[in-house]
C-alpha cells in the first residue's frame, strides 16, 4: 500500500526536485523570454490577464517536450504553454523542471479500455466511466477513428472535461500494447547501496527501490546517507528504473556559468538542500575581483529557508570564478560560478568601440564540444548567421576519428528563411571524433566542426 502511496505522491503531489515546503508547480503561457546564454534565460509567464510570474531557467533546469524529448533554452518560445516546477527565490521562481504542455484538460487518464457501452456511448478505463460525444476526437495510429472502432483491450489516452460526469474531448488509441512507463523524478536519502540497486528514503512516503543498469547515468559518488535526485520510469513491481541518479550537494548555485558585459549585473541563486534551524552565513569571493565581483562578501540564508540571491557585476573583459562557501560549522561545502565578461556593447561582432571584431561565423554549432555515453542521444543545433535564401541541405561527416563512434543522419535540412537545424547524435562506442558540417558550395561552403567524446558508463558509475 505504501508503494502505491509513493507513486501517487510523486506523480500528483510532491512533483520533482526540492522539498514540498519549498516547491511551486503551475501551468502558464510564455509572455516573453530574455535569453542570457545557451543554458540561462528569464521567462515571464502569464498566469492571468493581469498577473505575471518571473521564472529563471539555468543549467540545472530539465526541459522536456512532447514524448519526453529533451529540449534546451533555444526550443522555448513565446505563447508556449509550460508546466513549471521549481522553488521560490524571492520574487522569482528558480525552475527545476519545465514541461512543454500539450493542452489543458480537466482530466487525463491512460490505460486499457475495460468495457464499451454502445447504447450509453461510454467507455470504462481504470474503472472510470467516460462519456463519448459527437464532438469527441478519436484518433489512432492510422488517423481518425469512430466510436464503433473502440473495443475492450485497447490502450488509450483520454482527455476531457468534468461536466456532470467525465466527458471525453480527445481519445488517442495506442498502437503499442502499453503506453511507455510513466516518468518520475524525486529526491531522497540513500539508505542502502548494492551493485545494481539503491534504496532511497523519500520524506513522508517510504523507502523506494531504485534499479540501476549499464545505461543509468550516475553523477557523483553514491553512498549511504547522501541525498540524491532520481529520474527514471516506474518498472515492474513499482520499482523505479533509473535513467539518472544525481548526488545532491549540500550547497548549489544556479546558474553555474554567467556571461556578462562590462557594467552588467546578473543574479545568482544559492540553494541549500537541507533546512537549518539557524541563519546560515555564506561567504562570496571572486578569484579576480578586477574582472567581476559579487554584490557582497557574505550572504545570509535565514533559518528555515533554502535559498538566497546575490548579484555578480562585470568590471573588465576576462574570466573569473566566484566561490560560494559555507562556514566550517555547517560542513564547509563550496560551489563555484564561472564568469565570462565581454566588452560593453553587444558581444560577438559588435563590442561598441568600433574596433576590428570577429564576425559571427556563417555556420556554427550551439556547443563547442559534446560528451555522450554509449546509447545516449543528444540533440544539438546548427546555426546560420543569416536566414537561408532558399532551402539548404547541410552535409555532415566524420572529419577525424573512427566513423563508428557516433551515429547521425546526413544531410540535415534548413528550410528557406530558416536559420537553424537540429542534429541528433547517438553514442555508439567509446572514442573521440570530430564531426564536420558543411554548407553547399552555392551557399558559400562554410564549415563548422564539433568534437564529440563517447564514454562507456560502468554500472552504477
Amino acid at each position: 500500500m505504501k508503494r502505491f502511496a509513493f507513486i501517487a505522491v510523486i506523480l500528483l503531489t510532491v512533483g520533482y526536485g526540492f522539498s514540498a515546503a519549498s516547491q511551486v508547480e503551475f501551468v502558464a503561457k510564455v509572455k516573453s523570454i530574455d535569453v542570457e546564454s545557451e543554458q540561462v534565460a528569464n521567462l515571464t509567464m502569464q498566469l492571468t490577464s493581469t498577473f505575471d510570474m518571473k521564472v529563471r531557467v539555468t543549467g540545472m533546469t530539465e526541459i522536456r517536450g512532447a514524448g519526453d524529448a529533451e529540449l534546451a533554452v533555444k526550443d522555448l518560445d513565446t505563447d508556449m504553454l509550460l508546466k513549471i516546477e521549481g522553488i521560490f527565490t524571492g520574487d522569482t521562481i528558480l525552475a527545476k523542471e519545465i514541461q512543454v504542455f500539450e493542452g489543458v484538460s480537466a482530466f487525463e487518464v491512460k490505460g486499457k479500455i475495460d468495457s464499451v457501452d454502445a447504447t450509453a456511448k461510454t467507455i470504462t478505463v481504470l474503472s472510470l466511466v467516460i462519456k463519448v460525444t459527437d464532438e469527441t476526437e478519436i484518433k489512432g495510429a492510422e488517423g481518425d477513428l469512430a466510436f464503433g472502432d473502440l473495443k475492450p483491450g485497447d490502450i488509450v489516452r483520454v482527455a476531457g472535461e468534468i461536466e456532470d460526469g467525465l466527458i471525453a474531448t480527445d481519445i488517442l488509441v495506442s498502437k503499442a500494447k502499453e503506453f511507455k512507463a510513466p516518468r518520475i523524478s524525486f529526491e531522497g536519502i540513500v539508505t542502502a547501496v548494492k551493485t545494481d540497486e539503491l534504496t532511497v528514503l523519500v520524506e513522508g512516503v517510504d523507502e523506494v527501490v531504485v534499479h540501476l543498469s549499464d545505461k543509468t547515468d550516475v553523477q557523483g559518488e553514491v553512498a549511504v546517507g547522501v541525498g540524491v535526485r532520481v529520474i527514471g520510469t516506474i518498472g515492474e513491481g513499482l520499482v523505479v528504473d533509473a535513467q539518472k541518479v544525481i548526488v545532491q550537494k549540500l550547497l548549489q548555485v544556479a546558474p553555474t556559468q554567467l556571461k556578462l558585459q562590462v557594467d552588467q549585473a546578473r543574479e545568482v541563486a544559492v540553494i541549500l538542500h537541507t533546512f537549518f534551524e539557524e541563519d546560515v552565513e555564506v561567504k562570496l569571493a571572486s578569484a579576480k575581483p578586477e574582472i567581476a565581483e559579487p554584490s557582497a562578501t557574505t550572504l545570509v540564508i535565514p533559518a528555515g529557508k533554502l535559498t538566497a540571491k546575490f548579484e555578480v557585476k562585470g568590471k573588465a573583459v576576462g574570466e573569473t570564478v566566484i566561490e560560494v562557501s559555507l562556514p566550517a560549522s555547517f560542513g564547509g561545502a563550496k560551489a563555484e560560478v564561472a564568469v565570462g565578461v565581454e566588452a560593453k556593447g553587444g558581444g560577438k561582432g559588435d563590442d561598441g568601440d568600433g574596433g576590428d571584431d570577429k564576425e559571427d561565423p556563417a555556420l556554427r554549432w550551439n556547443l563547442p564540444s559534446l560528451t555522450l555515453a554509449v546509447d545516449q542521444s543528444r540533440k544539438l543545433t546548427l546555426h546560420l548567421a543569416t536566414a537561408a535564401e532558399g532551402a539548404l541541405k547541410v552535409a555532415l561527416s566524420v572529419k577525424t576519428g573512427p566513423t563508428d563512434v557516433v551515429t547521425f543522419s546526413t544531410p540535415v535540412d534548413i528550410p528557406a528563411g530558416g536559420k537553424s537545424a537540429i542534429v541528433n547524435f547517438v553514442g555508439a562506442k567509446p572514442g573521440t571524433v570530430t564531426v564536420l558540417a558543411k554548407l553547399p558550395a552555392e551557399a558559400g561552403g562554410a564549415e563548422a566542426t564539433i568534437e564529440i567524446e563517447v564514454v562507456q558508463k560502468a554500472k552504477g558509475k
